[in-house]
């Protein structure tokens, strides 16, 4: 049987999402223990619920927030940042072509 979570729960979960946070951090960060830790665990990787929709379009969103600011960061001219673009940039590449190719 499918939990349900509140709305505030959820936005709670999206919060922490955004700034990249993992679902057992996130499980740490709201105090779930025993069997709440465990179906939280067990519904956030799960496809199929709406917890892992949420959970992961925040986290992508949050990824995409991080890569705006670096990139604004580079373009003034912050050789780190070039750098770290640069590498995110190429990872992303290599990772959407593993992906296109034998599907992970």
């Amino acid at each position: 049987m499918e939990k349900e979570y509140q709305d505030d729960f959820i936005a709670r979960v999206k919060d922490l999402a955004t700034i990249q946070l993992t679902p057992s951090q996130i499980a740490e960060r709201l105090s779930l223990t025993g069997s709440g830790r465990r179906a939280f665990m067990r519904d956030i990787k799960n496809k199929k619920h709406p917890l892992y929709a949420a959970y992961t379009d925040s986290r992508e969103n949050g990824s995409q927030d991080i890569m705006c600011t670096l990139h604004s960061i580079a373009s003034d001219g912050d050789i780190d940042a070039i750098e770290l673009s640069a590498r995110l940039t190429k990872e992303a590449d290599v990772n959407e072509l593993k992906k296109e190719l034998f599907g992970i």
